[in-house]
């Protein structure tokens, strides 16, 4: 993720499809001013600004237009981006991003359909050694909700391996019950999701070593953020797996996990 990437309107265009797919370099490096506002915006076509918060006018009747757009259709806010880059500074909010939408293998998750895309970097080796095709084909069939709870029984199964070392810190299984809590209600708040999952994965890293515990963090952290993108399901299925790793170091004892994780998922999608 990278501040030059980051569009006047808070688009971040590292997950905008068509820049993962090397159609578009970018809004900003395209260097043609603002793509949306065409010439109705003399600031963002001359340059006057760097981002929209910085305008006297922000959020304008075309951005609150823009950001309403993408609300309904990807559960993304421009403007709740802007404000985060206004209050918290650019170098946090690029660490959210790339949080919320770095992919389990090393690709990036686009906020436009959900699928992740390779970015270049080296895939994490053990990660993909236990992809599971079957999986992988049975999660693109299956509904989210069901997906987000297939998600929660992965990480729980291993969710022992953080509240044991860490019995004070509650962030992983916060992170689960804000996932049950929208199975339940069907009422979906970016903010809730993103807050949760940010701080389940802060957990992990501030485990520091590679642990059971952490894995099993970062396995609640991407299942909550299944309610935004049900590809996160799959991460919670590998960093459990992970767990199962580290606290083993035994390929049979994943195998089998990752057979019990297939199996567990054809029968909540039979339902």
């Amino acid at each position: 993720m990278e501040a030059e990437l980051i569009a006047y309107c808070g688009m971040n265009c590292a997950i905008c499809s068509a820049h993962l797919r090397k159609k578009c370099p970018g809004c900003k490096p395209r260097a043609e001013g603002c793509k949306y506002y065409g010439g109705l915006c003399e600031k963002t076509a001359k340059g006057g600004i760097s981002l929209c918060f910085e305008c006297d006018e922000f959020p304008c009747k075309r951005l609150k237009a823009l950001d309403k757009r993408y609300k309904a259709r990807y559960h993304m806010s421009m403007i709740e981006n802007l404000e985060c880059i206004r209050d918290k500074g650019m170098k946090e909010f690029l660490k959210e991003q790339e949080e919320k939408y770095n992919c389990y293998c090393g690709g990036v998750i686009s906020v436009h359909d959900g699928e992740c895309y390779p970015n270049g970097k080296k895939p994490k080796t053990l990660l993909i050694q236990y992809k599971d095709e079957r999986v992988v084909e049975l999660v693109k069939k299956t509904g989210k909700k069901i997906l987000a709870a297939w998600a929660i029984d992965c990480a729980e199964r291993v969710l022992h391996y953080f509240e044991e070392r860490y019995p004070e810190d509650n962030r992983p299984q916060k992170a689960i019950e804000a996932l049950q809590k929208w199975i339940k209600t069907g009422v979906f708040r970016m903010a809730d999701i993103r807050a949760a999952s940010l701080a389940s994965h802060a957990a992990a890293r501030e485990v520091g070593k590679d642990t059971p515990a952490r894995s099993a963090a970062r396995a609640a952290g991407q299942a909550v953020a299944t309610a935004h993108v049900p590809t996160h399901s799959m991460g919670a299925a590998i960093y459990a797996l992970q767990a199962v790793y580290r606290a083993t170091n035994d390929c049979a004892a994943v195998a089998k996990e990752r057979d019990w994780q297939y199996k567990r998922l054809v029968e909540l999608a039979k339902r």
